[in-house]
């Protein structure tokens, strides 16, 4: 049984997770690096504070990588815009930010910025091999733009040099206005929706004095998925779901309904010790002013990492199947049931 109310007429498959390659028409940030090395791991620092930015757009892409070349092939499709992070040598006094297009790398045998591609780079090789067997067989991003930091040391450690760490918030500031966050009416939404976490909270510790004890939930952001929002008790955070925000009915939805359950899922817990939909969650939403709800009713077609929906139908009404379950059926591989009143589904 799922969501929808389907149920198959056979066994449960075995799942299995596909690779390949991302979706079509993005934008990527890949920070390149090894994060033990020192100042080799920029590329990483600078990923990981980019993805921590609430001003970065929904639909930029973030991922850490070694360099690899086989790793960077599957990381772009040609019609995404990519931009490389990494720590070249070139000479140049340490901290100093190069920036250099793939063409440009293409074109020259002995580029500008060598260290991003050759043997200066700790990751050179893989990132010189990755563009040439990528233009070779017509894989190349419509965009490349290489960002390159000059490092000063390459020791054992976790922590950058001092003027290398000063130009991460340069390159993070650099990178929002290249891929246009200004644009993006997300970035402001997912800062309302994290004030609204923080005044719903402080509201909440105003009804029930002994959460004082108790610290501000951490909000975090799903990047997929259909659901508007969950709460973990254990990690004590709030996450939403950033790509609804995108959609209006969706930013309505999440703030404030979504907020407000989510923490009152905490609230239930620090006062009650219970998880779930129970009585003492239903309890503290009813008394902030809400009709306690499981399960929003967002139309959640397009959304990343959800599958389109097909309508079929049966004495209860309409009933949506995923596209694996309507491809099933059309091959005459599944039959489906309705859970409520058992009948096949039909294509309506």
């Amino acid at each position: 049984m799922d969501n929808n109310g389907v149920h198959s007429g056979r066994a449960r498959e075995r799942k299995h997770e596909r690779g390949g390659q991302p979706a079509v028409g993005r934008d990527w940030v890949l920070g390149l690096g090894n994060p033990s090395r020192q100042d080799d791991g920029v590329g990483i620092a600078i990923a990981a504070t980019l993805a921590a930015d609430p001003r970065r757009p929904t639909t930029l892409g973030i991922r850490q990588l070694s360099g690899e070349a086989a790793s960077l092939l599957s990381a772009w499709s040609p019609t995404d815009r990519v931009w490389l992070i990494d720590a070249v040598v070139t000479g140049a006094p340490p901290g100093t930010v190069h920036r250099l297009d793939g063409d440009q790398l293409l074109d020259h045998p002995h580029p500008p910025l060598s260290g991003a591609t050759t043997r200066a780079s700790s990751h050179g090789f893989g990132v010189s091999e990755a563009l040439e067997l990528a233009n070779t067989l017509g894989l190349m991003p419509r965009q490349l733009t290489v960002v390159g930091i000059e490092p000063l040391a390459f020791a054992v450690g976790e922590e950058l040099s001092a003027p290398v760490a000063a130009a991460v918030p340069e390159v993070v500031e650099w990178l929002l206005n290249e891929v246009g966050a200004g644009d993006d009416p997300v970035a402001e939404r997912v800062q309302h929706v994290e004030a609204a976490a923080a005044e719903w909270w402080q509201r909440f510790v105003d009804d029930y004095p002994t959460l004082a004890r108790h610290p501000m939930p951490a909000v975090t952001w799903l990047e997929r998925g259909s659901r508007a929002g969950c709460a973990d008790v254990k990690n004590w955070t709030v996450t939403f779901n950033r790509p609804m925000l995108a959609r209006t009915d969706g930013y309505q939805t999440i703030l404030p309904e979504t907020v407000v359950h989510e923490l009152a899922h905490l609230v239930a817990y620090a006062l009650y010790g219970t998880c779930g939909h129970d009585p003492a969650w239903r309890s503290v939403m009813e008394r902030a002013g809400f009709t306690p709800k499981r399960t929003h009713d967002l139309d959640i077609t397009g959304l990343p990492g959800v599958q389109r929906r097909w309508r079929y139908r049966c004495s209860c009404g309409d009933v949506y199947v995923t596209t694996t379950r309507h491809n099933r059926i059309q091959r005459g591989a599944n039959i489906y049931y309705c859970t409520r009143c058992r009948e096949p589904l039909t294509q309506g």
